[in-house]
């Protein structure tokens, strides 16, 4: 392993994510920092039609401040298996 833990911490912890920051000790004996976001995880589909089209669509993320194109993904809820969340309803 190139990098080591040292010490972590949760910055920030809210419905969907937590926002961690460790101090690691890297290969050469010095020290960083390494901040990043846990959550349960996420699903993508890309759904093809018969006729090989691809179908995507078009999603305001607030982050960006605009709408973006995109494949059809959700979160996967607590105890969820990944393979349910990129299901349509009709097909659970």
């Amino acid at each position: 392993m190139s990098e080591r833990e040292l010490a972590s911490e949760t910055v920030f912890e809210g419905k969907l994510l937590r926002v961690k920051r460790d101090s690691v000790s890297l290969h050469d004996g010095t020290q960083a920092t390494r901040e990043y976001i846990e959550h349960n995880g996420a699903v993508m589909i890309i759904p093809v039609l018969d006729s090989g089209e691809l179908v995507m669509e078009r999603q305001y993320r607030y982050a960006l401040r605009r709408h973006c194109l995109e494949f059809p993904a959700g979160k996967i809820d607590p105890g969820e298996e990944p393979l349910a969340t990129g299901r349509p309803p009709s097909a659970s």
